[in-house]
Formats: C-alpha cells, structure tokens, sequence
C-alpha cells in the first residue's frame, strides 16, 4: 500500500503554489522514493493543521515536510540526501534552509498576499473554480491569516521596498551559490555541491524557484529567475531529472534558454 502525500490537489502537470508542498514530493523525487500517491485534502485534516502531511501504510498521520522526511529515513523508507557531506557542509545546508525558509519565502509570500494586484491572480488561479459566494469568503479569511501571521513573525511589517530589496538580493545570493559550486567543483551534475547526487539543499533551492514559476503572482521574482543564466538553468535540468510532466516550466525556460544561445552565437 503506498504512502498517502496529502497537498492542495494542484494538476500533477504543475508546480505547487505552497514552497512546502513542493518541497516534500520534490524530496521524494530526488532521494528515488516513488511508493506514494498524492491526494486533495484540507489543512485542518492534518495533525498539524497545515499541508503537505503524509498517511502511512498503518494509518498514522505525520505532518512537516521535514519531520516527515526524518521519520522517513529514520525507518529506512527513503535514503539520507545528505548523507555523503562533510560536517562543514551540513552546517551550510541548515544555514541556507533558514535563509530560505525564515526570510526568503516569508517575503516571497508577503507579495502574494499583500499586494492586491498579486493576489487577485491568486485567487483566481487557486480559487477561480469555486462558485462566487464560496470563493470571496474563502479568499477573505485565507488572506487575513496569512497576513496575520506574517505580521506576527515580522516580515508582514516590512515595507514594499524592503521586501522587494530582499527577493533582489535573495536571487543574486542564490545565483552567486549555483556559481560558486561550478567555479570549484564544476562536473556538470548541476548539483550545488557537485557530485553526481543530489543533497537537500538542491531540494530546498529548486522547490522555491520552481514555486514561485507555478504562478504569475510573483511576476518580479519569476522574471528575475528567467534573467539569470544559472537559475533559469537549473530550474531546467532538475525539472527535466525530476518533474518532466511540468511542461510549461520546461517550454519557457527552454525557449529563453534557446533565445540566450542564439544572442550568444
């Protein structure tokens, strides 16, 4: 019986609009674990009232992306992506998941939710289908809680330009890390750290640009993605190692890929 990976019930042909949702299948994909179906389900079903959580085979739930992958290889479901680092490059994992999860993200969600040019294309991307007297209620709250908590952690109180200073220098830092790996370590894996496997940071960095391409509430960030070489590269190759049903992120990074070679030549 297949392990149950519970998410919003976006099309399989797409990213996830949630960073955690992809984080989690994204996972899955690179360590090779392919025993689970995914399935449409309500936060408030989970143990921990929040997506993705998982259903194993006995029935017992488990909730967080990252306690769900420790429990995982801990029962020997799933192999350690990181198991190959050294101690220095463990710890410089957990530090670009922080920066990642705690700073990038957050204010990458600020976006969504706070600017209300943006989040009229969410609501009508992630809620469009529902009739008009469930989907104004369902937006109003939904969109209340998120900035809610956001305020509540902080980054809800930065201004437009702050936030837009972040998500800028958050894409340079990423860039400039995919560079560093290749001017020291370059085999063309595409991996951050080199080698011919992946680690959890190619997890964690792929889930959140390929995330914020599901969707055209981000239009800043997705078009600075598709500027840069590396990323916009990146996106590529673990899309096509990966998620090869994700047929628009391939046709648009591949046409500008196609455009950059041509200008190059």
């Amino acid at each position: 019986m297949p392990l149950k990976l519970h998410n919003f019930g976006e099309p399989a042909s797409i990213p996830k609009q949630s960073y955690f949702c992809q984080k989690l299948e994204t996972h899955f994909r690179a360590a090779g674990f392919k025993n689970y179906v995914t399935t449409a389900s309500l936060p408030t079903s989970g143990p921990k009232g929040k997506c993705p959580y998982v259903t194993f085979e006995n029935g017992e739930k488990m909730g967080d992306s990252h306690w769900v992958v420790q429990e995982m290889v801990k029962r020997g479901m799933m192999k350690d992506l990181d198991a190959g680092l050294s101690d220095e490059q463990k710890a410089d994992t957990r530090a670009w998941k922080s920066y990642v999860e705690e700073v990038i993200f957050p204010s990458n969600v600020v976006t969504r939710y706070g600017d209300d040019k943006n989040w009229a294309v969410f609501v009508s991307e992630a809620l469009g289908k529902l009739p008009i007297v469930a989907r104004s209620p369902l937006a109003w709250t939904i969109r209340k809680g998120a900035l809610s908590q956001l305020w509540a952690r902080g980054t809800g109180r930065y201004s437009k330009p702050e936030i837009a200073e972040i998500l800028e220098d958050a894409l340079r830092d990423l860039d400039l890390k995919l560079g560093a790996k290749s001017e020291t370590e370059g085999d063309g894996s595409g991996f951050v750290y080199g080698g011919a496997e992946p680690t959890s940071l190619d997890v964690v960095i792929y889930s959140w640009l390929v995330c914020v391409m599901s969707t055209k509430c981000n239009p800043v960030q997705a078009a600075g993605i598709l500027r840069s070489e590396r990323l916009r590269g990146y996106v590529r190759r673990l899309t096509e190692l990966w998620f090869p049903e994700y047929e628009g992120v391939l046709k648009l990074t591949g046409e500008l890929e196609a455009v950059a070679i041509e200008v190059v030549d």
